[in-house]
């Protein structure tokens, strides 16, 4: 009896240990959890990065981190080996109906900051809808982003927190 339940505890271990290797997982997790040369890459790279996103991806028993971040109203995005090497860095190309900050009205950027104090904005989306203009804002707080819509005279009328 004694062996059985070892050899079946034995076969469910490999088997755990088999799917976190060979699993192709995309994992979220906090920059403080992330080996020491991967930042140092990043900021080595973009000196006072205001890092928003990291994941790390196993595939293949490769581990690699995806990691995000903001400068200058620049998105960049690295992709980086666990030793620290970058294996790609790009700056987001915004989409087409993106429009830089500085378009964006006062009273609209500052009704954001007056809800999320410390709100730090990176985006900014207009459309034009039949009877108002509205703003769609993306900014982030630490590693939490958060997405706006506010009426270009600074009604704000939705806020949500990303995942």
């Amino acid at each position: 009896m004694g062996k059985r339940v070892l050899i079946i505890f034995m076969c469910a271990l490999y088997l755990f240990v088999s799917m976190q290797l060979f699993s192709d997982d995309d994992k979220k997790m906090k920059l403080s959890d992330v080996p020491g040369l991967v930042v140092k890459s990043v900021y080595n790279a973009v000196p006072d990065i205001l890092v928003f996103e990291v994941k790390q991806k196993n595939k293949k028993q490769e581990m690699t981190f995806v990691i995000k971040g903001i400068k200058d109203n620049d998105v960049y995005e690295f992709k980086l080996k666990g030793d620290g090497s970058v294996i790609t860095q790009e700056i987001k190309k915004p989409d087409k109906d993106e429009v830089p900050l500085s378009e964006v009205p006062d009273i609209v950027k500052n009704s954001s900051k007056k809800v999320l104090e410390g709100i730090h904005l990176y985006k900014a989306k207009v459309k034009n809808k039949k009877t108002m203009v509205v703003y769609e804002l993306e900014g982030i707080i630490g590693d939490k982003i958060y997405e706006f819509e506010i009426k270009d005279d600074g009604t704000i009328l939705e806020i949500e927190l990303d995942d």
